[in-house]
């Protein structure tokens, strides 16, 4: 029987437990010839090869894994291999899932395979490099989760998955998390227990030259009844069904988030129990790049929304 791990409360498939050294077990419905392996020696690996011969790569070092790369005139093998077995092998096993799905997202050919494999150990190489120091913590599941949520919810609503994800910013949290043509949105999320109080992390967060500027924020409680960051995955990931690049780019997004189903220490379920809309106009109450002394090359404060109630409305239109 195929060993399985506990992670928080969510179950992984050892895809290596039942092999033994020196074999390869070949990916069911891959598009190339694609084997999970054990080599000699016992370490957990993944093999890829193709008929075209590579004569260039990148030279790639990613942390906790070993890669190779054999040409010959009968083609071109990939190897990536576990360092040490017991460590993490978990997020190994998700590597090369995720692997798989880029290769068959991105309908590559013979001749592009080795760049798009390369390209994606590059967007995992900081995530390794930081996984194990930055647990993703109830606030950033909060965050994650309001995000996602206003994502489906208003945004794609409005103008469809495939826009909205790719108007979605994800990790990069020096800018507001959608910025579109004409509008830019920033997500917020408060514990509905406590006052509805949010933190506002750098000066440009709520500023934006768009002509329409919304802050939301989601007022939520931690119950057994609610949903969690992967349940409103899994409805995203169902309608991006048939648009295999977006959906491509949509996980790309939540890596860089620092998000791996599987991964979180424990996971949680939240009920949103309060949505609050507001236009964020010049008059709005904020700090600024604007009003914000030269020698102040920084700043983060807490907002009451409260005390914005005169700037409430009661949907966003884009």
């Amino acid at each position: 029987m195929t060993k399985i791990t506990k992670l928080g409360e969510m179950t992984m498939n050892n895809p290596w437990a039942t092999m033994q050294n020196n074999t390869h077990r070949r990916v069911a419905n891959a598009p190339f010839d694609m084997f999970y392996m054990v080599d000699l020696q016992g370490k957990y690996a993944f093999h890829i090869h193709t008929n075209f011969v590579y004569k260039n790569a990148k030279i790639l070092r990613l942390k906790g894994i070993l890669i190779q790369k054999q040409s010959s005139d009968l083609g071109t093998d990939f190897f990536i291999a576990l360092k040490d077995n017991n460590d993490e092998w978990s997020i190994f096993a998700k590597l090369c899932e995720d692997l798989i799905s880029i290769i068959k997202a991105r309908s590559c050919t013979e001749k592009n395979l080795l760049e798009v494999i390369e390209n994606r150990l590059e967007d995992w190489k900081e995530f390794l490099l930081s996984y194990k120091n930055v647990e993703f913590s109830l606030i950033k599941q909060m965050g994650l989760f309001s995000e996602l949520l206003c994502l489906k919810e208003i945004v794609a609503k409005q103008i469809g998955y495939e826009k909205a994800v790719l108007h979605w910013l994800g990790a990069e949290f020096h800018k507001q998390d959608f910025v579109l043509n004409n509008e830019a949105i920033e997500v917020k999320s408060y514990t509905t227990s406590k006052s509805p109080i949010i933190e506002i992390s750098s000066a440009e967060q709520l500023y934006s030259d768009k002509d329409k500027f919304y802050l939301v924020a989601y007022g939520l409680s931690i119950s057994s009844n609610g949903q969690t960051c992967e349940d409103i995955i899994c409805n995203i990931e169902q309608e991006l069904h048939d648009l295999p690049q977006t959906k491509q780019s949509f996980h790309t997004k939540l890596l860089e988030y620092g998000y791996i189903n599987n991964i979180e220490n424990e996971k949680y379920s939240f009920i949103v129990d309060n949505i609050m809309i507001f236009s964020v106009s010049e008059k709005f109450p904020k700090i600024t790049p604007l009003n914000l002394a030269i020698a102040i090359p920084g700043v983060k404060y807490s907002l009451n929304l409260l005390q914005c109630q005169d700037f409430r409305i009661e949907e966003i239109r884009l």
